[in-house]
């Protein structure tokens, strides 16, 4: 996540004038639901007998060969990683709102 949206995340959510320690945190636990979303999205339009290999890949650095494996699956796949990816950053925006508002 780079620091511009990262600036815009903490702001939108509240928390800019939290601790330092208090904002890595949340940068760090939103990009790992980020991630997790994009892995639960991608392992979803694999068939199955693709799964392993794309495990095998991930967080293997072996990029272009994971990309490769998603391209031959998923059309415009770099506009549906940012797509899910935005669509997690939304949701966790609703629950900690939800939260500020004792609704959760």
């Amino acid at each position: 996540l780079n620091e511009e949206f990262m600036q815009k995340a903490l702001a939108e959510c509240g928390l800019q004038n939290s601790k330092l320690a208090d904002q890595e945190a949340f940068a760090i636990q939103l990009g790992e639901n980020i991630m997790r979303r994009i892995v639960i999205e991608i392992l979803a339009e694999l068939p199955p007998i693709e799964h392993p290999v794309f495990e095998s890949l991930v967080g293997s650095g072996k990029a272009l060969e994971m990309n490769a494996l998603i391209a031959k699956y998923i059309p415009n796949s770099a506009e549906f990683i940012h797509r899910h990816a935005i669509d997690e950053y939304e949701a966790t925006k609703t629950e900690i709102h939800k939260l500020e508002q004792g609704v959760a």
